[in-house]
This record gives C-alpha cells, sequence and structure tokens, in this order.
C-alpha cells in the first residue's frame, strides 16, 4: 500500500507541475514555425495532407506542448527522487 501511496503522489506530482509548466510555456511569446512544421511533417506520415481547420494545428501544438512538458517533469522529478535517495544513502554511512 505504500509503494502505491508513492507512485499515486509522483504521478499526480508529474501532471499538476508538467501542466503548470505547459501554461507558462504556452504563454510565452514564441515562433511556432519548427513546431507547426514537425506537426505537419508527422501529419503527412500519418496519411493526412491537409487539416478541415486552421486552428486545429494550434490546437495540436498546444496538446504537444502539454505531453513533453508532462513527460519533461516526469522525468525531472524521477532523477530527482533517485539522487536524493542516493544522496540518503551516501549520508547515512
Amino acid at each position: 500500500m505504500k509503494r502505491f501511496a508513492h507512485i499515486a503522489l509522483y504521478a499526480v506530482a508529474t501532471v499538476v507541475l508538467g501542466d503548470l509548466l505547459a501554461r507558462y510555456i504556452a504563454g510565452l511569446p514564441y515562433e511556432m514555425a519548427p513546431l507547426t512544421d514537425s506537426i505537419r511533417f508527422v501529419l503527412g506520415a500519418v496519411g493526412l495532407k491537409r487539416l478541415d481547420n486552421v486552428d486545429d494545428l494550434e490546437t495540436l501544438a498546444l496538446i504537444f506542448i502539454l505531453l513533453a512538458s508532462i513527460v519533461a517533469t516526469g522525468l525531472i522529478l524521477m532523477l530527482a527522487v533517485r539522487g536524493g535517495r542516493a544522496l540518503l544513502t551516501r549520508v547515512g554511512k
């Protein structure tokens, strides 16, 4: 039960912090040319030649930013937890 609580805590922390990071990034002024070109390439590779609505591309970009932020936050939290455990075991010796 304790392990499940730790995993649930890390999952919730990852999603919440990733969402906050994505909101911050989405609020910044940025040029989306590389991001939109990448999304168009992936859509073309999957078989979609064009989108029905231009706003769909912006929505896909925001979803990509959200998912990338959650993944990056999860990796950072994982490294921080492992580093903290390693530090505590060294200090404890």
